[in-house]
């Protein structure tokens, strides 16, 4: 698509993509804005780039935001190294907190399977398990349970709507 001389190109930074479902989520939220002429959006950059006339930089934060996620306009561009350094920071980050999320779970697994084949099995060991399941489930995976949530706060789903049924049944 041709851009005429009036158009011009903004980026935002975009944070909690976690799938392609999300970057076309957002790609759609930004398209409906008035003025946009083209909208893409990279998962992989975390950053959506915005062209069009009389484009408004807050209704388009807005826009993101509406849809869960975070967005911060893209003052200056940083060259290729710094974008890739601030992405490896951003998934090391993630990791760190995905790691920890699998500790806790365990964690918190291991007294109940130890129970489960230790102890007798009287009419206590069904509640025991619930409460303590519910902990962990919530623990390790109360992460997948707010987005899931959020996402459908307005009305969509997201591969965590998926894990979050997946847990609970």
């Amino acid at each position: 698509m041709a851009l005429t001389d009036d158009a011009r190109t903004l980026e935002f930074q975009v944070t909690g993509m976690t799938c392609a479902g999300c970057a076309a989520n957002v790609q759609r939220a930004i398209e409906r804005l008035p003025g946009i002429r083209d909208a893409t959006v990279s998962l992989d950059a975390a950053l959506a780039r915005v062209a069009g006339a009389d484009l408004d930089p807050d209704a388009i934060v807005r826009a993101i935001e509406g849809r869960g996620f975070g967005a911060t306009p893209v003052t200056h561009r940083p060259d290729a190294g710094s974008r890739r350094s601030a992405i490896e920071a951003r998934q090391h980050a993630q990791a760190a907190a995905w790691k920890r999320r699998a500790i806790i779970g365990i964690g918190l697994w291991i007294p109940l399977e130890a129970l489960h084949w230790l102890a007798p099995h009287g009419s206590w060991m069904g509640w025991v398990m619930l409460v303590g399941s519910t902990i962990v489930l919530l623990a390790a995976g109360g992460g997948f349970f707010r987005s899931a949530l959020a996402a459908a706060r307005r009305a969509t789903t997201n591969m965590d709507t998926l894990i979050s049924i997946g847990a609970f049944t």
